[in-house]
C-alpha cells in the first residue's frame, strides 16, 4: 500500500468515522458505491482515479495529503 493510501486511512479515525458518511463522500467524489467503504475495511485499494476523485472532498474536511506544504 502506498504512503498516501496509508495517510487517507490513517485520516478516517474512528470519531470521523462516525461524523462523516463514507456514502456520501463516496457520492460527492462519484465514486462507485462501496469503494470507499471496502477501501477502509482493508478489502479494496483505491486507483489512482478514485484518489484523483476523493482527495479534494476530503480535503475539503481537514485531509492534508503527504505532499501538502501546508
Amino acid at each position: 500500500m502506498t504512503n498516501d493510501l496509508k495517510n487517507i486511512q490513517n485520516f478516517f479515525t474512528d470519531r470521523r468515522k462516525r461524523c462523516l458518511s463514507v456514502k456520501r463522500l463516496e457520492e460527492e467524489a462519484d465514486l462507485p458505491a462501496k469503494t470507499l467503504d471496502h477501501f477502509l475495511a482493508g478489502r479494496r485499494q483505491l486507483s489512482a482515479d478514485h484518489l484523483d476523485k476523493l482527495v479534494p472532498i476530503l480535503v475539503d474536511f481537514g485531509y492534508r495529503p503527504l505532499d501538502s506544504d501546508e
